[in-house]
């Protein structure tokens, strides 16, 4: 029986695509961050592959999982691109939200598919694609994780840079729908998102926002009442 969540959340970039460099600078100036495309899927048990996702055009992904705690798992894409971990946090004393940079940078396609693979892990994921990400991820992370909750906030996150940036906050939690699930502070979720839990996977949430600046911000996620093990929360910013 899974008895703690962790909410994995990871990004890959992609460059030398037929169009700009990514974020690069052309006649108007940087690129606007925009989002390409979303989707979230219940991969289920033991993990599995995706549908396909159209990411053409896109120059950057960011990948959120929600999993059972202390399980181990691989995770690569059609590209066979890795993830490397950058932070960890869930809850349910031991879980963890986990940030990956990638390895190798290509993501452009028409069938964009992501792999997960383990055991016991109850994966839920979201996958949104974007363009107009020049760096990556800023350096900067926050997570926190409680049990028997109705909200949970990642804490707050200051970008770093005073353009544009891309900050993303992703869920774990033990909700099922069609109870809500809600997140504020001026976050839009991608659409697809949320996927309350069910028997084989753990409930997600992936939203995020588009600011000029080097703003705070402090979302808190809302999943409307007090329900199972608990609420896991990260937040990081792009640029």
């Amino acid at each position: 029986m899974k008895r703690a969540a962790v909410l994995l959340f990871s990004v890959v970039a992609v460059f030398g695509q037929a169009l700009p460099s990514p974020g690069s600078t052309g006649p108007n100036g940087p690129s606007p961050i925009l989002l390409v495309s979303s989707t979230c899927q219940t991969l289920g048990t033991n993990g599995g592959t995706t549908t396909a996702l159209n990411t053409t055009g896109a120059d950057f992904v960011i990948v959120a999982l929600s999993q059972q705690n202390g399980t181990a798992y691989t995770i690569t894409d059609n590209f066979s691109n890795s993830f490397q971990s950058i932070r960890a946090r869930g809850y349910d004393s031991a879980g963890s939200t986990i940030l990956l940079y990638p390895t190798s940078f290509s993501v452009s396609t028409s069938s964009y598919t992501v792999t997960v693979s383990g055991t016991a892990l109850f994966n839920n994921i979201c996958i949104s694609a974007w363009s107009g990400i020049a760096h990556g991820w800023d350096g900067f992370s926050s997570g926190f994780g409680a049990t028997a909750v109705s909200t949970i906030s990642p804490g707050t996150t200051t970008p770093t840079q005073t353009g544009q940036n891309l900050v993303i906050t992703s869920l774990a939690c033990d909700q099922t729908l069609p109870v809500d699930i809600s997140v504020n502070a001026g976050f839009t979720q991608v659409p697809g998102s949320p996927v309350g839990a069910t028997g084989p996977a753990y409930g997600i949430g992936l939203a995020y926002l588009i600011q000029t600046g080097m703003a705070s911000v402090t979302p808190t996620w809302n999943q409307a009442a007090v329900v199972g093990s608990g609420m896991a929360s990260v937040i990081a910013a792009f640029y």
